[in-house]
């Protein structure tokens, strides 16, 4: 074999080489993360995106992105989202997930997953638990107060302020920390540990606190586990979804519909 001979096989085994490593990193494109119900109490209806009709919305459900949640008075609804975080919507309050995304990033054994998630709370209360973000990923809430980021935190928004209880995030340009809220013109302030909306929340963390090591700890999100959890938590078959790696599907919806007009107007 002569020299030249060498040079051009040393030359497509590298193009070759390249070629494989491009078609593993495409091959990782942006997928669709999901909102899996929990936990409902009360009255809570959803509509898909692109929909005209609310439906009943039932435990063992996974949610896509632009859904949007009305729930009753004295009614809550948990979400467990599959980019690394435990929702809770309260009630009498019109929620929407706007973006849930998954993408892996890097060359194969260096990857890292990108989470991106921003939702809107129209009316009413949210509470949050976030898993710690890696570079590059994010979590944004869209609030009648303003825009909120985290970078992983566990937070509530309420109809004139939102409070931190652990990590930091930012509203406005204001870094707001742990054990401090801030409403829409002024600025963090030292939040009561004691009043109602503190009780509210130390009752979700308590309620949620079996997801934790699956939503929250998890480097990804098991759906097998977390419906098995569910399972055993709350008696559920979840007939609604089903898993296809890596992608979940929502089975066809519910029978009974109801009209455009959501059924309790927050």
């Amino acid at each position: 074999m002569n020299k030249h001979t060498e040079l051009r096989l040393a030359s497509l085994a590298f193009s070759g080489l390249v070629l494989l490593l491009l078609c593993q990193v495409a091959a990782a494109a942006p997928h669709a993360a999901r909102a899996v119900v929990t936990h409902i109490a009360g009255a809570v209806e959803y509509r898909e995106d692109g929909q005209t009709y609310w439906q009943r919305l039932r435990t063992g459900m996974a949610l896509s992105e632009g859904t949007a949640v009305h729930t009753a008075e004295e009614s809550v609804v948990d979400l467990a989202l599959t980019t690394g975080a435990i929702i809770r919507v309260g009630g009498y309050s019109a929620a929407r997930l706007d973006k849930l995304t998954l993408e892996t990033k890097g060359l194969p054994g260096t990857t890292t997953t990108v989470r991106q998630t921003r939702l809107t709370l129209e009316q009413g209360q949210l509470f949050c638990r976030v898993k710690k973000l890696e570079p590059g990923s994010s979590f944004q809430v869209t609030t009648p107060l303003g825009l909120v980021e985290v970078t992983g935190t566990e937070f509530l928004v309420d109809k004139s302020f939102i409070r931190v209880i652990s990590g930091e995030l930012v509203l406005k340009g204001d870094r707001v920390r742990a054990g401090q809220q801030i409403s829409g013109s002024g600025q963090p302030m030292p939040a009561p540990g004691d009043d109602a909306i503190a009780s509210l929340y130390k009752a979700f963390k308590a309620e949620t606190a079996g997801l934790d090591g699956i939503v929250l700890e998890g480097e990804f999100v098991d759906l097998q586990r977390l419906m098995s959890l569910l399972r055993a938590k709350e008696g559920v078959v979840a007939p609604f979804m089903t898993v296809a790696n890596p992608a979940v599907e929502v089975s066809p919806t519910i029978p009974d519909r109801r009209p455009a007009k959501p059924p309790f107007t927050p």
